[in-house]
Order: structure tokens, then C-alpha cells, then sequence
């Protein structure tokens, strides 16, 4: 006869039930009356209890990750907000929920090079899942944002290369200000 160990069982189901506490606190959180947004923070540090807790438990898990970065983020706390949606990336690389909450992260924080580098790995993603079009159209239209602001910054300028005045030989081809 089989033996079944409800061990391996009970402890993820533990896991998930920290991991829906910490849904559900930030869901407190965030749906709040005008009069007790002052509470917000408070559910928002219990909700990061739980997501510890939780990836504590189901160590490996994307949501978990995701959704303690995103918890941190709207406490403000930029740093561990960072850290836990790059452990998500590197958990599930091909979902670009936490690729594009990160180049928002950055964004805010004016690093647009970086922003701009995770928009377009988002981007990839998205427009592979042509279910999503109005995901997709949001995070290109965040993209062009980025875009814009680095273009209006001239933030670009490393993308140039820079062409040299004084004639050049290279294996029997002589440049002179970028033309052969």
C-alpha cells in the first residue's frame, strides 16, 4: 500500500495561507476610507510579515516575490522593493509583470538607462500574449515615456558612436570623418 505523508502537503498549504494574508492586508490597505489612510502603512508591514512567512514556506515562488516587491513599493521602501522583484525575475524570468513594475521602480527613482532596459524586455514579453492587447498598449505607451524622457534629457548620447576627424586605415579601407 501507498504511504501518503501529509507533511510536504500541510506545510505549502501553510505557506498559501500566509501568502493570502499578505493579499489580503494589502488589499486592507489599499481600499481604505479617507479617515483611516493613516492605518495604511500598518497593514502594509503586516502584509510583508506574511509574504516572509510565506516565501519562508515556498521558497521558489514567484507570487510570493512579486507580491512582497510590490507591497514594498507602495510603502516606499525602493530598496528591498528592488531586491525582491529582480528574486522574482530570477525565479520566472519570462513574465514581464515584475520586469515592468521594476522599470517603473527605476524610473521613479530618474535611472531611465535601467528603466528603459527592463520596458523592453516587458515589452518582449508582452507582445508575445496576444490575448492582453490592453497590457500590452500600456506598457508600450510607458516605454515611449521612458523613451521620451532619456530623448528630452540627452541620455542617448552613449548610444552614439563617436566618429573620429583624422583619417583612419583599417585593413586597406581609409575613413575620413565616417565615410570610406
Amino acid at each position: 500500500p501507498f504511504v501518503f505523508s501529509n507533511f510536504k502537503s500541510e506545510r505549502i498549504n501553510r505557506g498559501l495561507a500566509y501568502y493570502n494574508m499578505g493579499l489580503a492586508y494589502r488589499e486592507k490597505a489599499m481600499y481604505l476610507n479617507e479617515d483611516e489612510k493613516n492605518e495604511s502603512p500598518m497593514y502594509l508591514n503586516k502584509a510583508i510579515k506574511a509574504y516572509k512567512n510565506a516565501a519562508r514556506i515556498l521558497k521558489g515562488d514567484y507570487d510570493t516575490r512579486y507580491n512582497m516587491a510590490l507591497t514594498y513599493h507602495l510603502l516606499g521602501d525602493y530598496q528591498q522593493a528592488g531586491v525582491n522583484y529582480c528574486k522574482a525575475i530570477e525565479i520566472k524570468p519570462m513574465e514581464y509583470e515584475a520586469h515592468y513594475n521594476l522599470a517603473i521602480l527605476l524610473r521613479h527613482l530618474k535611472k531611465y538607462k535601467e528603466s528603459l532596459n527592463e520596458l523592453e524586455k516587458a515589452t518582449l514579453l508582452v507582445s508575445n500574449d496576444k490575448s492582453n492587447s490592453n497590457t500590452s498598449s500600456y506598457v508600450f505607451a510607458m516605454l515611449n515615456d521612458v523613451s521620451k524622457t532619456l530623448a528630452d534629457n540627452n541620455q542617448y548620447d552613449y548610444l552614439l558612436e563617436k566618429v573620429n576627424d583624422e583619417p583612419t586605415v583599417t585593413e586597406g579601407i581609409t575613413y575620413v570623418k565616417g565615410k570610406i
